[in-house]
C-alpha cells in the first residue's frame, strides 16, 4: 500500500497515525520531496489532494474521515482486491487503475 503524502499536510500525518496504530504496513510517497510523484499521483486519481492511497486496484483520492478511511483500507485488505460488492461496503470515493 502507497500513502501519497505531503509532510505538513495535518490529515496525512493523522491518516499515517491511525494506520501505525492499527499495525498496517504502508509506504510513504513524499509528493513534495521526490520529483514526478504528484503528477504520477493526479495521472491516475485525477485529483490533487493528499493523503491519497494506492491499495490492490485502485486508488482512493477522497474519503469521509480519517476513521472510515482506515476501515475502507481494511475491508480492501481482506478482500485483497476491490469489485463490485467490495465496493459497495466502501464509503470512500475510488479510482480504479489502469
Amino acid at each position: 500500500m502507497k500513502i501519497y503524502v505531503k509532510p505538513s499536510c495535518p490529515f496525512c500525518i493523522r491518516l499515517l497515525s491511525l494506520l501505525d496504530e492499527a499495525d498496517l504496513k504502508y509506504e510513504i510517497i513524499d509528493v513534495i520531496s521526490h520529483e514526478g510523484k504528484n503528477d504520477e499521483m493526479i495521472k491516475k486519481s485525477g485529483q490533487s489532494g493528499v493523503p491519497e492511497v494506492e491499495i490492490a486496484n485502485v486508488i482512493i483520492p477522497d474519503y469521509g474521515t480519517e476513521e472510515t478511511l482506515v476501515e475502507d483500507i481494511q475491508t480492501i485488505l481482506a478482500a485483497g482486491y476491490v469489485n463490485e460488492e467490495v465496493m459497495k461496503k466502501l464509503t470512500s470515493t475510488i479510482v480504479y487503475l489502469a
